[in-house]
């Protein structure tokens, strides 16, 4: 039973990707509590990089397969919320000064959803951060009962009227009407590749994960 659900959006020139990384409950801080599952909903195509999604779990030995898969407008692409996942860099040509080259501001725009069992929810409106509710009393402008609280206008882009959903005619999120379209996945194997300072180490220690604390805590 899925009893939250939590949102966020990237907004990333075409050079710029992700680190891999987990979807965690606060960063990991208190121990690794992963969601259900992660998506990825594609607002632009075109400009970006692909997702790079792997079999690869925590405290499990390294994995050996994953799949990539291009971000197209509309796309919508759903994973187990335990594997290790992140964003390649968009490939194309760079300017001299380092920038990247003409048509650099189009931007690779996603919005991610986690469904989890369980979350606990932040209450305050008044700084971003994770797990908040969604304001439908702020949106509506109703009185509330903490008056830092902002008349909020942007949740009412998310009020539709009901025919307009799947099945009352409107079109699938795979751009095609009455029904969704599969997206191509792209097969990627190996997924890890001995660096050369790594392959100095002994082979036993790069056989696995390291512990989160040590590489994902805390990164951006």
């Amino acid at each position: 039973m899925i009893a939250s659900l939590i949102r966020w959006a990237h907004c990333r020139p075409h050079g710029v990707g992700h680190q891999l990384h987990f979807d965690s409950d606060k960063e990991g801080e208190g121990g690794l509590r992963h969601p259900l599952v992660s998506s990825a909903l594609y607002l632009t195509g075109g400009i970006g990089g692909p997702t790079l999604v792997t079999e690869q779990r925590m405290g499990q030995p390294l994995s050996k397969r994953g799949w990539m898969v291009t971000p197209h407008e509309n796309r919508y692409l759903l994973f187990d919320g335990r594997v290790l996942h992140g964003v390649v860099p968009g490939n194309g040509p760079v300017a001299h000064d380092g920038g990247v080259a003409e048509g650099s501001e189009r931007r690779r725009i996603s919005l991610m959803v986690a469904f989890w069992p369980a979350i606990e929810q932040h209450s305050s409106y008044v700084q971003p951060g994770a797990a908040r509710p969604f304001p439908v009393t702020a949106a509506l402008g109703k009185p509330t009962s903490d008056s830092a609280v902002p008349v909020m206008r942007w949740p009412s882009l998310f009020e539709w009227p009901s025919e307009s959903d799947l099945g009352g005619g409107g079109a699938s999120a795979g751009g095609a009407a009455g029904g969704a379209v599969s997206a191509p996945l792209r097969f990627v194997q190996p997924v890890w590749e001995l660096a050369p300072l790594a392959a100095e180490r002994p082979l036993h220690s790069v056989q696995s994960m390291p512990e989160y604390d040590e590489c994902f805590q805390g990164l951006c």
